[in-house]
C-alpha cells in the first residue's frame, strides 16, 4: 500500500509538473508576441532543454 501510495504521489507531482510548464509556456508566449523574435526563438529553446530533462529524470 506504501509504495503504491509513493508511486502515485510521484505521478500526480509529475502531472502538477507538467501542467505548471503548460501555465508558463502560455503565458509567456503571450507576453512574447509584443517583444521581438530573438525572445521567442530564447523561450522556446528553453522549453526544449526543460522538456529534455523531464523525460531524462523518467
Amino acid at each position: 500500500m506504501l509504495t503504491f501510495h509513493k508511486n502515485n504521489d510521484k505521478r500526480i507531482k509529475s502531472i502538477f509538473a507538467s501542467f505548471v510548464l503548460l501555465l508558463l509556456c502560455s503565458v509567456l508566449h503571450l507576453s512574447i508576441r509584443r517583444y521581438s523574435h530573438l525572445a521567442n526563438w530564447y523561450v522556446y529553446s528553453f522549453m526544449a532543454g526543460l522538456r529534455e530533462v523531464i523525460y531524462k529524470k523518467k
